[in-house]
């Protein structure tokens, strides 16, 4: 027998028209309850699989749209959180990896 109904894939999972079953959403992807597809998360931010939302890169770290992960910044470079890329320590200053601020 067919389904008298259809039911909205839950978020982090997503379906085309006419499927019969919902799909996980990749990660660095999420989705809303009930989604067609999934969305690349936007650069300084990343998700893990099934995600419904995306997280924000913290300080000393940074991602590219559609990042699964953050990447520490280098020696020499810095991050506020949600960053898109490192920035480079001005003359006479310095940072550890993964730093927020340069000394």
């Amino acid at each position: 027998k067919g389904a008298s109904q259809c039911i909205l894939c839950k978020a982090g999972y997503y379906s085309s028209q006419g499927s019969s079953s919902c799909k996980i959403c990749n990660a660095g992807t999420y989705s809303s309850k009930g989604s067609s597809s999934c969305t690349k998360c936007q650069a300084g931010f990343y998700s893990f699989q099934g995600s419904s939302s995306c997280t924000k890169c913290p300080s000393g770290y940074y991602s590219y749209q559609g990042a699964s992960s953050c990447i520490k910044c280098p020696a020499g470079t810095y991050s506020s959180s949600g960053a898109k890329s490192c920035i480079a320590c001005p003359r006479g200053k310095k940072s550890n990896a993964g730093s927020s601020y340069c000394k």
